[in-house]
């Protein structure tokens, strides 16, 4: 009933604005567009909630980052867009996007060789309904660059899988591998809200290219019995999920342009390309997630090196940074540019907060004083230099030199350790689009990724008057979203 009402109203609000806005747009084809491509998970993430026995011991929660086995998934979709008011078009759209095969994965060979294995495995698609507004740039022969968005709503589709392998037995070296495996029952798993933007390119008057950056996020529970040796009890257990993902399309726009207004007519004075750009913005940051592994200083029973790992997922305690950058811009063409720039960013920390569900003790790592220098070559194409606002693409791969701290807190003690070791900067890249407003003012929006590593070794009593020596070793992903005004001299 829900889902129907929201259909409704879509259709609604679109025929409501086409026809109190509609009006002559006759270079605007209407119609509509078929686009075909694929999308790229660039963060499945959240916190997760453990009640097991159903409140009879306190719950548990921790951050959960589930990774992709594939690096991309069929991503189809149908629109219909109405031309408004000038260059503004408004429409419904609904996409299809196959299933995504994420994981989540914990190893431990500690006490017996092959150890134990958990890997926890969803199947999830979803299929978004919704409102699409486009603005048209002013067309050059042959091309009509444009911004998109969208608001809508997501019909989520999931499968949740959970294996566990342990080796036992009654003595080491003798014993089998035991594999214990269920299908999580999925509950109450909701529509979630949808909203996307980003820029495209009409070739002609019926193909263009399109790429898009989307968020939506998956809500769910489920319940299982967990079997341990002679004692059975019941799990319950609530998901919050953040997906964010980056689509590219190819598509076929129906229909054909009754008239076609004057183009690339020169406005104003040739902006050149190359010069000194200046900018100041904001870096939106996703999770940080990857890998921790951990090592004992002993040797498990089969003299073999005892090693943990397990996926992580740290949350930036400040999600929106200012950030610096500066470059300089080559001419290569009138329209192609080519330069070399360096971007600047400080914040405070980075958290991964668990809750376990054996005491009411919480335990929280830190990664504090991050900053990044990132010196980086960019490449920058213009559509046309002869007007403005004149739309561009920008691409950027470079260096990463990270610095920060790390240390621990449970139960609310401070848990100093030496901090973090051997930090390892990253290989960066970005992709984006900006836009040139006057001869001196431009924004830009670009997605930026890297990496960086670090080990921590303690020691620690393990039992009273037994010490031993540990090492983490962190592997860590850095994702973010640039925003910046600048100015160009």
């Amino acid at each position: 009933m829900i889902r129907k009402k929201i259909v409704i109203l879509l259709i609604f609000v679109f025929f409501v604005l086409s026809s109190v806005f509609g009006g002559d747009s006759s270079d605007i084809i209407s119609g509509f567009r078929f686009k075909s491509g694929m999308r790229h998970l660039l963060t499945l993430d959240g916190e997760r909630y453990g009640d097991p026995n159903r409140g009879k011991v306190p719950e548990s929660y921790e951050p959960v980052a589930f990774a992709p086995e594939d690096f991309a998934q069929l991503s189809m979709g149908l629109e219909y867009l109405y031309p408004v008011w000038g260059n503004l078009e408004i429409g419904l759209g609904y996409e299809y996007n196959s299933i995504i095969r994420a994981t989540k994965s914990y190893r431990n060979n500690a006490l017996l060789q092959n150890g134990s294995i958990e890997l926890e495995k969803l199947y999830y698609s979803n299929n978004p309904l919704y409102l699409v507004l486009k603005y048209n740039f002013e067309p050059v022969p042959g091309i009509t660059p444009y911004l998109i968005g969208r608001l809508g709503l997501s019909y989520n589709k999931l499968n949740y899988t959970y294996a566990y392998w342990d080796f036992i037995g009654p003595e080491a070296g003798i014993g089998q591998a035991v594999l214990l495996s269920t299908v999580k029952p999925v509950e109450d798993l909701k529509e979630s809200p949808y909203f996307a933007f980003g820029f495209g390119i009409e070739v002609g008057d019926h193909a263009y290219f399109e790429g898009i950056y989307s968020y939506t996020s998956l809500d769910f529970s489920n319940h299982f019995l967990m079997s341990v040796p002679v004692i059975q009890f019941m799990v319950h257990e609530e998901y919050t999920l953040n997906v964010n993902q980056f689509q590219f399309y190819f598509g076929y726009k129906m229909g054909r342009r009754s008239a076609q207004k004057p183009v690339n007519e020169f406005i104003g004075q040739h902006y050149k390309i190359e010069g000194f750009n200046f900018s100041l913005g904001v870096n939106n940051h996703l999770r940080m997630d990857g890998k921790i592994s951990h090592k004992p200083g002993y040797l498990n029973d089969w003299g073999e090196e005892v090693e943990s790992k397990r996926d992580v997922s740290l949350v930036p305690q400040n999600a929106v940074l200012p950030d610096i950058n500066i470059e300089y811009i080559f001419r290569l063409t009138g329209d192609l540019g080519i330069g070399l720039g360096v971007m600047y960013e400080s914040m405070s920390e980075y958290q991964l907060e668990k809750k376990f569900p054996v005491s009411s003790a919480v335990q929280v790592d830190y990664l504090t004083d991050f900053s990044m220098i990132v010196p980086y070559a960019v490449l920058k194409w213009r559509f046309y230099p002869m007007k403005t606002p004149s739309p561009y693409l920008i691409g950027r791969l470079g260096y990463s030199f990270n610095s920060y701290d790390y240390y621990k807190t449970q139960g609310g003690i401070d848990k100093e350790r030496g901090g973090a070791k051997d930090i390892r900067n990253g290989t960066y890249f970005g992709l984006g689009f900006g836009m040139i407003f006057t001869q001196h003012l431009f924004m830009e929006m670009v997605y930026g990724k890297t990496r960086t590593a670090f080990e921590e070794k303690y020691d620690d009593e393990v039992f009273p008057g037994t010490i031993y020596s540990f090492t983490e070793s962190w592997d860590l992903n850095i994702k973010f979203f640039q925003l910046n005004f600048g100015y160009r001299f």
